[in-house]
């Protein structure tokens, strides 16, 4: 049984050659930086006049027209390293958890207690299990890991797993990495990975939880920092995708449906088809993207004028949308102060105007119930419109 304290993801010794984080020969405890940190300036497109808190609900703290910082995008050489796959949590040789890929765990759960491979002691000392089992023989090749343990949440995997693939492409493209898939449940993973370039022959998918690597090459992505705080990394990220879409005069107001979605969210709204009605009237298409093609979603949100929707990942496309297209956030109460600042900040990053509209929800039984305040929604799309 390893034991140890959780170590920091970047190390003393850095490299501007990313070949050295796959050399054979390759130093030990070495990081790569692709992107440095970033301030962002305060936020031109955030629409103070526009954003509303249905009655009874309080307003947000931390939602404003400040700018923001986004964090580096750096890796890691992990020699000898174990992935505890369903958890998205490494350890070193020593047994000891790279901070980055437990940060996700912390926020959420303190106490960590949800993690039984661990033993978390009140000293922070982490233990693992004795019955913990690791695959064996170690997988020989090196392998880039970038993702916390929100493995099927497609706003998670595109801001961390695919700007990943993208900063590391050279390496992928020349047959120098491969890079981890999450475990089998959907197939939109491996199509967003072969569009950045990681293709089916690069990706991997053992048929197996809690695996050991010869060299982990693990992304300080894994804090899942950059998903709230993205960095510049992914205006090129968008700029290669949509290079590519047929350029079209097509001028969408957009609302992202959850009828029938297939989404891992728990948050719903009960009032949706009333509100969807309302935006009909005025020119709105429902779409539900988890029932498009990766392609598909980016050429919709490319055209799109106005997107309103439900706080949830399907807003991660909007980085594929125009400068000036307008985001409307209808953001439920309990998370607004929470998580909601990540879809504020992409508008940022991509010169998009944004404004809330918080309302009220009730918890239920495996997540949340949302009602839509639908008059005041309207009342504010049509005032962004410049609708009578």
């Amino acid at each position: 049984m390893h034991t140890g304290f959780t170590v920091p993801l970047l190390t003393e010794q850095t490299t501007d050659d990313a070949t050295e984080l796959v050399s054979r020969d390759g130093r030990e405890d070495i990081s790569h930086y692709a992107y440095p940190a970033a301030s962002f300036r305060p936020h031109r497109g955030f629409r103070q006049d526009l954003a509303a808190v249905a009655r009874g609900v309080e307003p947000p703290k931390r939602l404003s027209a400040a700018g923001y910082d986004a964090p580096a995008l750096f890796f890691r050489s992990v020699r000898n390293a174990v992935l505890f796959r369903e958890r998205g949590v490494v350890t070193d040789r020593d047994g000891r958890v790279i901070d980055a890929t437990i940060a996700a765990h912390r926020h959420f759960d303190p106490s960590l207690s949800t993690l039984t491979e661990f033993s978390i002691a009140a000293d922070r000392r982490v233990r693992l299990s004795p019955a913990t089992e690791v695959q064996q023989p170690a997988v020989t090749e090196p392998v880039l890991f970038a993702i916390h343990g929100s493995y099927s949440v497609y706003g998670h995997f595109l801001f961390e797993a695919v700007s990943s693939a993208y900063a590391l492409r050279s390496l992928i493209r020349d047959g120098k990495l491969r890079m981890m898939l999450p475990p089998a449940r959907e197939p939109w993973p491996a199509a967003l990975l072969d569009a950045v370039g990681v293709p089916a022959e690069a990706q991997l998918q053992p048929p197996y939880s809690n695996i050991a690597f010869d060299n982990l090459i693990v992304s300080s992505t894994c804090s899942a920092a950059s998903t709230f705080s993205p960095g510049a990394v992914m205006r090129d990220v968008a700029q290669h995708l949509t290079a590519s879409l047929p350029k079209r005069r097509e001028r969408w107001r957009l609302y992202l449906s959850r009828l029938g979605a297939r989404t891992t969210s728990l948050r719903r709204l009960a009032n949706e088809a009333v509100l969807y009605r309302a935006l009909q009237e005025i020119g709105f298409l429902a779409i539900e993207p988890s029932h498009y093609s990766f392609r598909q979603q980016m050429q919709m949100f490319s055209e799109a004028e106005i997107v309103v929707g439900l706080h949830g990942s399907a807003f991660a496309n909007i980085m594929f949308a125009q400068p000036g297209c307008i985001v409307v956030d209808v953001l439920p109460d309990y998370w607004a102060d929470k998580g909601g600042q990540w879809i504020q900040n992409i508008t940022n990053l991509f010169d998009q105007q944004y404004f809330y509209v918080v309302s009220k929800s009730t918890p239920v039984e495996g997540g949340h119930m949302i009602v839509a305040d639908v008059d005041l929604i309207l009342d504010r799309v049509r005032r962004a419109l410049k609708i009578a």
